[in-house]
């Protein structure tokens, strides 16, 4: 195509000469003598402009006697005149504008990937963050060169002396993924358009792979924050992107779909919870029977993680099963939750063992959870053996106190109030009273403070604590004020700022 554009547009040979070398060349072994001498000023000039204005397409005005050298470069190549080594290997020495690299790989001079195989690291690097620029700015060549690498990094084995060269091709797509456009370049109707003219370029199966690797880089790339705060904000991610429908499509089942995409997660040593939620709520909007193999999939990791104690695992079916009800109107979480573990005969729990780890799992999930879902867990408890009814009996105190705090703007104090109604500073300081006496007494911190400490957390760190930070009249180096506040510093309820901040303002005192 590039070839019989540019006789198009050159008109005639002769004209080629004159745009090539600035006058009319009568002789083809003059041309071959002086060619490699002009080519190489070419690649010199185009090196420095590269350096200049760091701009990977070509100066439109110069664009026309580029394209010249480079028809006149095959011509003498095809008929003998010219090494097609020796022009390789010159062309390799430069760097060069990316629109040049592709012009050389469409005139047969060189391949592209060989080109990228002859840079050092540094200058690959730099490669990638250009070429990730050009998708960026609209440039379909581009596509066309990520397309090329991908052809080879995700196509038939190829011969072994390409093995440097896919090294290559791999690296430089490794670079490229992290920095292309997804969600900036989506719309409601359509996906990215980089990635649109991808697959229709490369085979469905070159494609297939190409797009795991997309989805596993765009899953696993920063900003990054834990699944405890997923769960807080899973709600915000529900809608679905046609970008991840459309790698998740190329995989060609529900099933291969839903195996990558949890491969993905399950390896990853970090998560971009943001994307992965969406790419759950993006599979879920895909396939009609979606709702199914999710929950299916579910089922079976929940009686791994219970019957192994895995809490990753554990935790991993809830997030997923939330996405689910957040994408799919048919799937609400509260019936999933009640249908099961509601049921003595549908629990998913077989032992002892796997009741307690699960009552066990869902105390410390009290303090992450939005407050649906404790409401949720709050009106339909799971059902738990005899022996376990007073364990489940506190977790529902829990969070009910939670559910509390959470929807009450003053919902009062850690301790219950025995004088009807009092101010928050009276309630704050009655509570630490009541906190230091019980720890006098008993040598323990109370069960309410530890609670507090979890369910009310904002009450506990803005008002509890500050109060009983201030050393009471007549302090002494180990009254129950301190060693209460030393016990809260070993289980990580005070930091240790706090507690040096204290026995700062109590030595202050004492010497004042």
């Amino acid at each position: 195509m590039f070839l019989s554009q540019n006789m198009t547009q050159s008109g005639s040979k002769k004209r080629l000469f004159s745009e090539a070398f600035g006058t009319t060349q009568s002789s083809a072994s003059q041309c071959a003598e002086n060619f490699p001498t002009r080519f190489k000023s070419l690649l010199q000039e185009q090196q420095v402009a590269l350096q200049q204005t760091r701009q990977d397409l070509l100066d439109p005005v110069k664009k026309n006697s580029v394209k010249s050298m480079v028809f006149l470069a095959n011509q003498l190549v095809s008929k003998g005149s010219l090494s097609k080594v020796s022009l390789g290997k010159l062309i390799r020495s430069f760097r060069l504008p990316l629109e040049l690299v592709w012009m050389l790989h469409c005139a047969e001079l060189l391949h592209c990937t060989l080109y990228l195989e002859s840079l050092d690291e540094a200058n690959l690097a730099s490669v990638g963050v250009r070429l990730a620029k050009l998708v960026q700015d609209g440039a379909v060549v581009s596509v066309d060169l990520i397309k090329s690498c991908a052809a080879l990094a995700h196509g038939p084995e190829p011969p072994a002396n390409l093995a440097p060269v896919v090294r290559t091709c791999h690296a430089l797509l490794a670079q490229v993924e992290r920095r292309l456009p997804f969600e900036e370049e989506d719309s409601a109707e359509k996906g990215p358009w980089w990635l649109a003219h991808l697959q229709q370029s490369l085979s469905p199966g070159v494609f297939a792979r190409l797009a795991g690797s997309l989805l596993e880089v765009r899953l696993t790339s920063p900003p990054f924050i834990s699944v405890h705060q997923a769960l807080a904000r899973q709600h915000e991610w529900k809608y679905p992107l046609p970008a991840f429908k459309m790698l998740l499509e190329s995989q060609g089942s529900s099933t291969s779909a839903l195996n990558l995409l949890t491969r993905v997660i399950n390896e990853a040593r970090e998560v971009n919870w943001k994307s992965a939620l969406i790419c759950v709520s993006s599979f879920v909007s895909l396939y009609s029977d979606a709702d199914q193999k999710l929950s299916d999939l579910v089922r079976a990791w929940l009686s791994q993680a219970l019957e192994h104690q895995e809490p990753e695992t554990l935790l991993l079916c809830f997030v997923l099963i939330r996405q689910l009800g957040h994408a799919s109107p048919t799937a609400p979480y509260a019936s999933w939750f009640r249908n099961t573990f509601g049921s003595k005969h549908n629990t998913p729990c077989r032992t002892p063992a796997h009741f307690s780890y699960l009552l066990s799992f869902l105390n410390q999930l009290v303090q992450h959870e939005p407050l649906h879902c404790l409401k949720t867990h709050h009106e339909m408890p799971p059902y738990v053996p005899e022996k376990l009814r007073s364990e489940l009996s506190d977790w529902r105190t829990m969070l009910f106190t939670r559910i509390k705090d959470l929807s009450d703007s003053n919902p009062g104090g850690i301790f219950p109030s025995e004088q009807g109604t009092r101010t928050q500073e009276q309630q704050v300081q009655s509570d630490v009273e009541k906190a230091i006496a019980h720890f006098e007494s008993s040598k323990k911190v109370h069960e309410l403070v530890m609670k507090a400490a979890i369910c009310r957390k904002k009450y506990f760190d803005s008002n509890f604590l500050p109060a009983l930070l201030i050393p009471r009249s007549g302090w002494r180096a180990n009254d129950a004020q301190t060693r209460l506040i030393d016990s809260l510093l070993k289980v990580g309820k005070v930091s240790v700022g706090q507690f040096e901040a204290f026995h700062a303002l109590c030595l202050e005192r004492k010497y004042t």
